[in-house]
């Protein structure tokens, strides 16, 4: 991965199929590949998040044990 000096671009190497998934999608949505793209991670981030949220919180006292 590298940053472009003037234009602030992030190229990757990414697998041809997979870059048909994003082109094919950036169609769909009106948008341009790189947008479609940075939208999916930002997408795939809050649901991560979400799902670490909606974990079972125990109490404080469950999450200490002790070996005798």
């Amino acid at each position: 991965m590298g940053k472009h000096k003037n234009k602030g671009w992030v190229v990757m190497n990414i697998p041809g199929d997979l870059f048909e998934m994003i082109k094919e999608g950036a169609r769909l949505e009106g948008c341009t590949p790189g947008e479609f793209a940075i939208r999916a991670i930002k997408r795939a981030i809050e649901e991560e998040k979400r799902k670490r949220e909606n974990k079972i919180k125990l109490p404080p006292s469950f999450s200490v044990w002790r070996l005798v």
